[in-house]
């Protein structure tokens, strides 16, 4: 590498190193990242291993890095992400000698700047999670895969090198295996690569360092098959979806910025330079490797997951990206690097930097969920308000992650409730609610199914808005009692109340009564022979127009017995006399003592494909068999 070339190769990694090391520190800790934390919380590695490690469906390698990291240096912002910045920034020296390689010194300068910048392996270099190990394992891998396959002259006259290369070449391969599985597949895909290239005398070596590899993978066995077991983040339970057409459009949109100029650019590049050199051009083994290599991953994460199980991430890609890089800036004449080359190389970085900082203004927004302003803006409202006067729940996976916040805020406060996200929380909630006699009432949430329910429990008794906190994937809303809050809940665009007092006001089997009331002086009664209760009936378009609606329902129920409770609150859409939507809430889900009035809650969106002619129902449906006492029905649609 002669002086020119040095002092550029140093600037790129310089400009690299920048953007992944200011602001490490600029949005706050994921939910997985502190949910790796979370699970660093034993006495022993076996401990991290069994209850941290098992669980969780990532290989050990990152876990225990972590382990011994924050037991060293502690388990502050900077710190936990730190290491996972240096291995981003080696990533640019290694994706640059690999192109070098590959092609020449034009097409490294390209490549080595554009992921240095590009915000994709930026974002996954300032994470503490598996994603900038593992690509740090998979490009040196291939760096190393490349000299023995294709330099041989670097080791051949030289036992030290040979040996140093070849136990590169197996702990290369574990760092790959031990960091994420897929960047074990991309590993393996790169190992196999190699047959189509060795003579038949020299394969047997190489099948050695390949069962080299697979004993070092050994230990970890047992746990990649209760891996295997757990399946991915889709399928049946999961949040997870397939990949559809078009998925690898949405990527490589994402990859380069989603900005079309960056876009434009990277493939302009691509398609210039093959087009103005074609005639001089000398076509290698490498152009197929490197695009065959993304190809390869792509497709086989995206089948697997159509079908098998859906693991398909932009994230699981960046393991095959550098590669997709090279490829494009391979058709770059090995000319010496001249003028005219340095100045497209400075436009290029220019356009990566404007993009990437102030186009997609990356360093001044959150790109995961929030859980660092949600305990700040806890904080705050408490002290201002007085802690004694507002009532805390939040919607979170673990109580650690916003535990681990608070306590580095040097806060105790503490929150009623850490999860409402599935209908068992919600009978919890409405007790904490009824129970709470503070003048406010804060919720939070983050990364997780935060029910429309949940607002709707909580405005039952604390029916104004003083502050809508929203965030990526997360928020915080500060309700208060009084009226004189700076702004009431939208106003409905729907509202009715059925009473049952008097004559029946909605049809249905059910009859009403005198004797035992909630409030006024009759109530209704769906007896043991009852299947279909009170049934609020409506032609869509005749409630209303508006697109993004929500249909909230509140009904107060009693039971004698709670022993076989069989009944929902039902919400369903009708067309040509067919169901197109149903969804219910499930009266057990409030009621759990017998002979008490409960308020029961319905939540949910109505679907915006509706055309206007649909008929919507909301109903009481009771399979079971057993009397049900019912009042003060209220149906209201609102906007989301």
């Amino acid at each position: 590498m002669n002086k020119k070339h040095l002092i550029l190769f140093g600037l790129i990694l310089f400009i690299g190193a920048a953007l992944r090391l200011i602001l490490l520190t600029g949005f706050s800790l994921s939910n997985d990242e502190l949910s790796a934390l979370a699970r660093l919380e034993f006495n022993s590695v076996s401990e991290v291993i069994d209850k941290g490690i098992k669980p969780d469906g990532h290989p050990a390698g990152v876990q225990l890095l972590l382990y011994f990291w924050t037991a060293i240096f502690g388990n502050g912002e900077f710190s936990v992400r730190l290491p996972f910045a240096l291995f981003g920034i080696g990533s640019i020296a290694l994706i640059y000698f690999l192109a070098k390689i590959w092609f020449n010194t034009n097409t490294a300068m390209f490549t080595s700047l554009s992921f240095a910048i590009l915000q994709y392996p930026i974002l996954y270099s300032q994470i503490a999670r598996p994603y900038s190990p593992g690509l740090f394992f998979v490009l040196l891998f291939a760096l190393i895969w490349t000299i023995y396959l294709f330099k041989p002259d670097f080791y051949l006259y030289n036992k030290k090198r040979k040996i140093l290369l070849l136990i590169g070449f197996v702990l290369s391969a574990l760092g790959c295996v031990y960091s994420h599985y897929f960047a074990g597949l991309m590993c393996l895909i790169i190992y196999l690569t190699g047959f189509f290239f060795f003579k038949r005398t020299s394969v047997f070596n190489y099948l050695l360092l390949g069962i080299a590899v697979l004993v070092g993978f050994l230990p970890h066995a047992n746990i990649f098959i209760g891996h295997l077991k757990i399946g991915g983040v889709g399928g049946e339970g999961g949040w997870l979806p397939a990949p559809q057409r078009g998925y690898l459009g949405s990527y490589l949109f994402y990859a380069f910025n989603q900005s079309d100029l960056i876009f434009l650019l990277s493939f302009g590049i691509l398609i210039g330079s093959f087009v103005k050199f074609r005639k001089t051009l000398e076509l290698n083994k490498f152009h197929a490797i490197a695009i065959c290599w993304f190809i390869v991953l792509y497709f086989t994460g995206f089948y697997y997951s159509i079908f098998k199980n859906p693991v398909m991430q932009f994230s699981i890609l960046l393991f095959a990206f550098p590669f997709l890089l090279v490829f494009l800036f391979s058709f770059i004449p090995s000319d010496v690097f001249n003028k005219k080359n340095l100045i497209v190389l400075s436009v290029l970085a220019l356009t990566l930097l404007g993009s990437t900082i102030l186009e997609n203004n990356y360093y001044n927004k959150q790109h995961f969920g929030e859980f660092r302003a949600l305990a700040k803006k806890t904080i705050s409202y408490s002290d201002e308000l007085g802690a004694d006067n507002v009532t805390r729940t939040i919607n979170i996976h673990s109580p650690f992650y916003i535990d681990y916040y608070m306590e580095k805020l040097g806060s105790d406060l503490d929150y009623k409730m850490h999860k409402i996200s599935e209908p068992k929380h919600y009978k919890e909630l409405t007790s904490i609610v009824d129970a709470s006699n503070t003048t406010h009432f804060l919720h939070a949430w983050s990364t997780i199914n935060n029910p429309p329910i949940v607002e709707q429990i909580i405005t039952s008794k604390y029916p104004s808005v003083v502050s809508r906190d929203t965030f990526f994937n997360s928020g915080l809303v500060l309700y208060s009692k009084t009226t004189d809050a700076l702004f009431e809940l939208k106003k409905p665009l729907y509202n009715k109340e059925y009473n049952f007092e008097g004559e029946k006001e909605l049809k249905g089997e059910y009859s009403i009564i005198n004797d035992v009331v909630y409030d006024g002086s009759s109530s209704a009664l769906m007896d043991t022979l009852n299947e279909f209760g009170p049934t609020f009936k409506s032609i869509w378009n005749k409630i209303t127009k508006e697109k993004d609606v929500f249909v909230q329902c509140e009904l107060w129920a009693m039971v004698e017995d709670t022993t076989d409770l069989n009944a929902d609150l039902v919400y369903s859409i009708e067309a040509n006399g067919k169901s197109v939507f149903w969804r219910s809430t499930k009266f057990k889900t409030f009621i759990t003592e017998p002979g008490k009035w409960t308020k029961v809650y319905l939540s949910y969106p109505v679907p915006n494909k509706l055309k206007g002619l649909e008929e919507l129902k909301i109903y009481v449906w009771k399979p079971g068999n057993h009397k049900l006492y019912m009042d003060n029905l209220q149906v209201r649609f609102t906007k989301r």
